[in-house]
């Protein structure tokens, strides 16, 4: 990998991610804040649920909305099915009693991540397909340019043969003449 690409993949893939997790994760662990303050609670790690949240869902966002296939189709049923076993293990254990309120916010901001996740991973897709284009549309052209260049340099190469046949040919015609008429007949050994 060269740096260029690998700048390139910081800058198109890694940052949008990761601001948006920024974003997305701290907004979220703002209004819990506020809604636990209000109600009087505190909730410790409510920070480290929304993160995790955020980014599985903008990663798997992300991937379906890169990706040229059909994939919504496989991600949906397997994003449901996540939140119905995180659901259902969360509740069957009394160890977990204490993460329970923040579950809705957590699922709420995973399906709010991919969603986001999927336009990111749209917007890259389109630059690419993009890019792909003017790639295809600059080698189409550059074809027909040397096409065109070869052929033009083909004509001239065959007009300078042609010229030097002639030439020669006329170089012999003339040979042939004067030796046949230059002194009155033709000429002996």
């Amino acid at each position: 990998m060269t740096y260029r690409e690998f700048a390139n993949m910081v800058t198109v893939v890694l940052w949008p991610i990761i601001l948006s997790t920024t974003f997305i994760a701290g907004t979220a662990y703002a209004v819990v804040l506020l809604v636990r303050r209000k109600g009087g609670e505190s909730y410790r790690g409510a920070g480290t649920f929304l993160i995790a949240f955020t980014v599985l869902g903008l990663v798997v966002g992300f991937a379906s909305g890169h990706s040229r296939e059909a994939a919504i189709g496989a991600v949906l049923p397997a994003l449901l099915t996540l939140i119905s076993g995180v659901l259902t293990y969360t509740l069957s254990k009394e160890g977990l009693a204490q993460h329970r309120a923040i579950l809705p916010h957590c699922i709420t901001i995973l399906c709010f991540a991919s969603i986001v996740g999927l336009s990111l991973g749209g917007t890259v897709r389109g630059r690419f397909v993009a890019y792909e284009r003017l790639l295809a549309e600059r080698q189409s052209r550059l074809e027909k340019v040397t096409y065109e260049c070869e052929k033009a340099r083909y004509l001239t190469d065959l007009e300078i043969y042609k010229a030097q046949r002639l030439a020669e040919i006329s170089a012999t015609e003339k040979a042939e003449n004067t030796s046949t008429h230059g002194n009155g007949g033709p000429t002996r050994p």
